[in-house]
């Protein structure tokens, strides 16, 4: 009884490894073609409509990964300052100045992404686009994310504000 039992425990964890162990196909991993294809599908794009998109969506990435790239080498630089033990504050306030700019250059490139695309649409597609749950930014809405992103500060039960760990 006691080697069944054993052979079951074993067996059931080998499996729960396994299943652990396979990528998760959720919604994060297909967020941009799920939003890609409901773009495609609910605006009635035209094939030269979704090669334009693709091309800027495609340049918009290329941007992003550079600016990404510079953010986290900027924010690498930033710890680096601090641990030295000769912290200078006009070095320091110079780094957070440049963090600030790389992240105003993304909201800005994210911003004129979302331009460029509605400047490429029919008025009957360009109502769609500015009702389209996804593309809520474009009107203002900040809501349309809050709480998603979990970039925000939190109380740790102290009374002190925390980053969220997100």
């Amino acid at each position: 009884m006691k080697k069944n039992l054993l052979f079951i425990s074993i067996l059931l964890f080998v499996f729960s490894a396994l299943v652990m162990a396979q990528p998760f196909e959720g919604k994060n991993n297909s967020r941009n073609f799920d939003r890609k294809g409901r773009l495609i599908q609910q605006l009635n794009l035209t094939a030269e409509q979704q090669k334009k998109i693709d091309d800027l969506r495609f340049n918009h990435q290329n941007k992003m990964i550079e600016l990404k790239a510079q953010l986290q080498k900027n924010k690498l630089e930033m710890g680096k300052t601090i641990k030295s033990g000769n912290l200078n504050k006009s070095d320091y306030l110079a780094l957070v100045n440049k963090n600030n700019d790389l992240k105003s250059a993304m909201n800005t490139s994210r911003a004129e992404m979302f331009l460029n695309i509605y400047s490429l649409l029919d008025d009957e597609q360009k109502v769609k686009f500015t009702e389209m749950k996804g593309f809520q930014e474009l009107r203002g809405n900040k809501s349309a994310r809050k709480g998603k992103c979990g970039s925000g500060r939190r109380m740790n039960g102290k009374g002190n504000f925390n980053k969220s760990l997100n």
